[in-house]
């Protein structure tokens, strides 16, 4: 089937729509894009072959797609340059199309806890218009998340049937998920989305709280590791002198953490983990790491999942000022 998008925005925009997407997949596909452009240069351009996006509490992004009853094709920036308009003005119309559709019906499968189980890729963005979230009978805070490629699930974080029910289905879902892109729940934080935390699961609830954790990890370790290797061969290609630092789970007690390698030598990206591991054997917290040696990091921008780049080699005395304030024996960086 050869669907080709209108090449005037007046003939487009009746069917343009924003769906949500998992960032690091929207992320991942313009690195690829960068990577076949590099490999054949006269046929693609990596510019404007690149999809843009909007991000959402930070792990999400909403992007256009042209939506037809068979078929929804992404829009990248070359639609956007022969249509004369940037993506906020597409985006508006796009929205605003999602807005005069039928609301999403859903049903009640616990107290509060509801499902949808003909979802598509636009119901989740049509969490964030006007109306959708209203229609449902909540009392708290609106929690959602994808269950499996058809059933999407909305309850709140005061509603302990619908929370347990929703961590329930999720942990049966995730085991059999290659690609989680929407089975971490999420927060509609007032006007704002974001990630549910820990500390907003109930300690009735602390079963669920835990697993969530550990899927939380995995799942951050697996976008890490698939960074890794785009990345590395992304430099490769254009002949940086970049290295990208490895990351672990590591079990201390009854808590799990991530936590990545710093290994000697500039121009090293660093994952943003709960901890690092200096010079090979030194664990601490990543935050007493920017603290200290922030002036050495710098953040990596539009780059998901978050990296650090080490601008400036720590040195060995640089090391033992972190053992020793690791073990609190001095509070200032010399």
């Amino acid at each position: 089937m050869n669907i080709a998008i209108p090449v005037r925005f007046v003939d487009a925009a009746p069917q343009l729509v924003p769906i949500l997407r998992n960032r690091w997949d929207v992320e991942a596909s313009n690195l690829r894009i960068e990577i076949l452009s590099l490999r054949q240069p006269e046929h693609i351009n990596w510019q404007e072959s690149c999809i843009p996006s909007k991000p959402v509490a930070d792990e999400l992004a909403l992007v256009l797609c042209y939506d037809l009853p068979n078929a929804r094709l992404f829009i990248n920036y070359s639609h956007l340059k022969s249509w004369g308009v940037d993506f906020e003005t597409a985006f508006s119309v796009a929205r605003s199309n999602l807005e005069s559709r039928q609301p999403a019906p859903f049903t009640e499968v616990a107290e509060r806890g509801y499902v949808n189980q003909n979802a598509d890729a636009t119901l989740a963005a049509r969490l964030l218009t006007p109306g959708t979230i209203a229609a449902l009978r909540l009392q708290g805070t609106p929690v959602f998340a994808y269950l499996d490629s058809e059933h999407f699930y909305v309850t709140d974080l005061r509603s302990m049937d619908g929370l347990e029910r929703m961590f329930g289905w999720m942990d049966q879902a995730l085991e059999n998920a290659d690609n989680p892109a929407f089975l971490t729940p999420f927060v509609i934080d007032g006007a704002s989305v974001r990630p549910l935390r820990a500390n907003d699961i109930p300690e009735k609830l602390a079963k669920a709280k835990m697993r969530w954790r550990q899927l939380q990890l995995k799942f951050a370790k697996q976008r890490y590791d698939e960074q890794q290797k785009i990345l590395g061969y992304l430099f490769d290609l254009r002949g940086w002198d970049y290295s990208v630092a490895d990351t672990t789970l590591i079990a201390r007690g009854n808590v799990d953490l991530l936590g990545c390698h710093l290994t000697p030598g500039k121009n090293v990206l660093l994952p943003k983990t709960e901890t690092v591991f200096v010079d090979g054997f030194l664990s601490l917290p990543f935050a007493m790491l920017l603290e200290c040696f922030g002036h050495k990091l710098s953040l990596m921008e539009d780059s998901y999942p978050p990296r650090y780049l080490v601008t400036e080699q720590l040195s060995g005395a640089d090391i033992d000022y972190l053992r020793r304030r690791f073990l609190g024996g001095t509070s200032s960086a010399a």
